[in-house]
Parts: C-alpha cells; sequence; structure tokens
C-alpha cells in the first residue's frame, strides 16, 4: 500500500467556475504561483498539476483523457461529511475506469488499477 501524491479535483470548465477555484486554492495557499494561471490554460491543458508550497500535488482536471469529464464522473459520487465539511467520494467503478486510463502512461497507476479491481472483487 502506498499513500496518495496527489489530490485530483474535476472541475466544470466554465470560465467562472475556474476562476472561484483558483481563488480558493490562492486563500488556502497564499501561493503567487496561482496567479499566473488563467482560462487559456484550462482550455489548452486538461488536467493542470498544482505542486503547493508543502510538497503535495493538486491535479485541477477538466477533462480525463478525452474520456471523463466532472459531468460524467458526477453520478458515480456519493458525498460524505467529515468534521462538518462535505466532500465528494467517487465510488470504486469510476476510480477503476480513471486508472485504466491513467495506466497507460504510469506504473504506479497500474498496480493501484490491480489492487482496486481485487478490492471490488472482494466487495462483490
Amino acid at each position: 500500500m502506498r499513500r496518495t501524491e496527489d489530490i485530483d479535483i474535476f472541475l466544470s470548465p466554465e470560465k467562472v467556475n475556474l476562476q472561484k477555484a483558483l481563488a480558493s486554492l490562492m486563500d488556502i495557499f497564499q501561493d503567487e504561483e496561482l496567479t499566473k494561471l488563467n482560462y487559456s490554460d484550462f482550455e489548452e491543458y486538461p488536467i493542470i498539476r498544482y505542486g503547493i508550497p508543502q510538497g503535495f500535488y493538486i491535479d485541477l482536471i477538466t477533462k480525463f483523457e478525452d474520456a471523463l469529464s466532472r459531468e460524467d464522473v458526477e453520478p458515480y459520487v456519493k458525498w460524505r461529511e467529515i468534521e462538518g465539511v462535505k466532500i465528494p467520494v467517487p465510488n470504486i467503478d469510476i476510480l477503476i475506469k480513471m486508472k485504466e486510463k491513467a495506466s497507460r502512461f504510469r506504473e504506479r497507476d497500474k498496480i493501484d488499477l490491480i489492487y482496486l479491481q481485487r478490492l471490488r472483487n472482494l466487495s462483490s
């Protein structure tokens, strides 16, 4: 088992929504690097990786591998409340679908895919 190295956040690609997301990240991290991102970056790149000053990564995703958008993922999300904060959590089927796409490029995603498939088989 390995700890996660990043957080994936699916965003609707509308300009106002992306501006709100960047403003929220700025409120949290106070990182001037965020001011360098703009709407055209999200049009050009469907995934933007932001490295927070503490050394962790946040992937801002408007489209995943030309296959999954926020709208595609949303039906597979359950909302969990942790310490009064609602957090969207995708179910295992959509996680597997995402890892199937990502595992074409990254070796660690191939390993994650195997574990997710085993976990799904155990729970069925």
